[in-house]
């Protein structure tokens, strides 16, 4: 018979023909190669006879990877100000307050390894959501992260997500993009603002390039989570949160967490 192997790019679950199967990490898809865990390779594909597994080649020196180096990065830190985001129970801890404070330490993190940050904001206050997009739009940067903590009614409910744009979406998905969305109606003038910006065609066509690079971006983060043990990975997930559809460069918005659960 033929054997057929079904994957998708930040997924931890794999089919192998028609039968499901669990990976020790997620599986990543980035300039046309597939990665998954040695494990998987050694123990499932090897015995189908229909690849070859060879050890990796010689990681190109830096001059040659130069033009392909990721030197901006936008960290748009969520809510603030009047917008509180997400309330913990209990101490009644505030999505905003964590969000800085993890967006604080990225960014050190970051500039330490020698990149460029840009904040779209830097304390307690209210930044409207076409603002965000703009400052990433005008900011020549390569990539784009949004940092969240997630909420649910569920206090047991905990883990990372991280999300990428598309129109596919489950009722989880729409339900916290309204919320994360709802920010737009403290802002009077964030209709005239998004009527003013790039026309609609060419905007698709933005969003269609950039879409593959942020997906494997979700991949890569969720990869990192899942390695450091340090959290459950809820894996790579799409919605169509308000700072993706407007934002001209690969894009993540990433829920680090459950403010709703204690632990």
């Amino acid at each position: 018979g033929t054997n057929s192997i079904v994957l998708r790019s930040g997924s931890r679950s794999i089919l192998v023909n028609g039968i499901q199967k669990r990976l020790d990490s997620p599986v990543v898809i980035t300039g046309g190669t597939v990665f998954v865990p040695v494990s998987f390779a050694k123990n499932t594909i090897a015995p189908m006879s229909i690849v070859e597994i060879i050890p990796a080649q010689k990681t190109p020196a830096i001059e040659d990877r130069k033009a392909f180096a990721i030197r901006t990065i936008v960290l748009d830190t969520g809510h603030g100000g009047k917008d509180s985001g997400a309330v913990g129970r209990g101490r009644g801890t505030k999505e905003k307050d964590i969000a800085l404070s993890l967006a604080k330490k990225i960014k050190s993190l970051l500039e330490g390894s020698g990149m460029k940050v840009i904040m779209t904001r830097n304390d307690d206050t209210f930044v409207t959501l076409p603002k965000r997009s703009s400052i990433a739009n005008a900011s020549a940067a390569d990539l784009f992260v949004s940092i969240h903590i997630n909420a649910s009614f569920s206090r047991a409910t905990r883990g990372f997500e991280c999300y990428y744009l598309s129109n596919a979406m489950d009722d989880n998905a729409r339900a916290l993009e309204a919320f994360e969305d709802s920010s737009l109606k403290l802002n009077d003038e964030a209709d005239a603002e998004r009527s003013g910006r790039l026309d609609k065609t060419l905007w698709d066509m933005a969003l269609t390039e950039n879409r593959k690079e942020s997906e494997e971006l979700a991949g890569f983060i969720c990869q990192s989570v899942d390695e450091s043990r340090l959290m459950k990975n809820n894996g790579v997930t799409t919605a169509r949160f308000y700072v993706l559809k407007h934002t001209n460069i690969p894009s993540v918005l990433v829920e680090n967490g459950y403010i709703s659960n204690r632990a």
